[in-house]
């Protein structure tokens, strides 16, 4: 805790915000794993007890946390979902570990690429009296499916990432992604009211 707290007092003041994306996910990957870089992962309930750490010294500031929510998912919970994007599958992570997450975190639920009818992670974290945002990324069959089905679930909103578009400067594929986030959520959303 003493090791973080500087930079995200420094990065609160570098941009004066009521809220922080803190991270929390892919705390040990598969392909990590596999290529010998990670011998061990922490166990769930450090990375929890880090969590509540946190959330108890940032909410006496006023400042809201985000954070990604894979690690509390696990393919035994969501077998239909790909493993691949469940990096709660580890003893000690997954939903056991989801449930006990503070109810003023917000959760950030990613689906990039797939095309579903549901998406029970973020009905999951919904039933689990949390706030949901889904996350989406640059595949428009994928954000059109998932937002479509978070207007009717519960989301508390959708967010769209542009990742590492903004680094390579491609300015044109950011306005694409932007367009037709922009225009599917205003869509889905109006049709959900």
């Amino acid at each position: 805790m003493q090791l973080v707290r500087p930079h995200i007092i420094e990065v609160l003041d570098a941009f004066v915000s009521d809220s922080i994306h803190l991270g929390f996910d892919e705390i040990r990957t598969q392909s990590e794993e596999k290529a010998g870089l990670v011998q061990h992962q922490l166990p769930g309930i450090a990375v929890l007890n880090h969590l509540l750490e946190l959330e108890e010294w940032l909410s006496d500031k006023g400042i809201q946390i985000w954070i990604w929510g894979d690690m509390f998912l696990s393919q035994m919970e969501f077998p239909k979902m790909r493993r691949k994007f469940l990096h709660g599958n580890q003893l000690g992570y997954g939903k056991n570990l989801g449930q006990r997450i503070p109810k003023n975190i917000n959760i950030c639920d990613w689906h990039y690429f797939s095309v579903k009818s549901e998406y029970p992670s973020l009905r999951a974290f919904v039933d689990d009296g949390l706030s949901v945002y889904g996350f989406t990324w640059k595949s428009k069959s994928g954000l059109e499916s998932f937002n479509r089905y978070a207007s009717v679930n519960s989301a508390s909103g959708m967010i769209t990432t542009v990742w590492w578009y903004l680094q390579k400067e491609d300015w044109n594929e950011i306005e694409r992604i932007i367009k037709i986030s922009s225009s599917s959520f205003d869509r889905y959303a109006s049709e959900a009211r």
